[in-house]
């Protein structure tokens, strides 16, 4: 019961806020694919952030994190790179406005499968 009530929540608030499903392996141990993020907006960026940039990459749409913030001629640029070393494609001076949002909190069900994975290793 308390999974379905988790879904039903889950669906009625991303009607109303932004999120994303992380999609690839890139961003493991710290993001799962499948789990549910709630997004917030773009601002006070800094390094260790995880973000969503659009427009680069074959998705057009990734996940990473701020490893690097430079600027040039009055203009931010980042790297942004997965935390999964061994799968993950790496971003150079991605330019300010492509970064869209930020990550912010999971979503319910988000915790929920990560209770019933850690939960499952035991």
């Amino acid at each position: 019961m308390r999974d379905l009530a988790l879904i039903i929540l889950d669906i009625i608030t991303m009607l109303f806020k932004k999120s994303t499903i992380i999609q690839g392996p890139s961003m493991e141990p710290t993001l799962f694919e499948g789990e549910m993020y709630y997004l917030n907006k773009a601002k006070n960026l800094k390094i260790g952030d995880i973000v969503v940039a659009e427009g680069i990459g074959s998705k057009g749409r990734v996940v990473k994190r701020i490893t690097k913030i430079t600027q040039k001629r009055n203009m931010k640029y980042y790297n942004l790179f997965g935390d999964n070393k061994n799968n993950s494609r790496n971003f150079v001076n991605v330019p300010e406005s492509y970064i869209t949002y930020k990550l912010g909190k999971p979503l319910h069900s988000t915790i929920f499968l990560r209770e019933m994975r850690i939960d499952g290793n035991k």
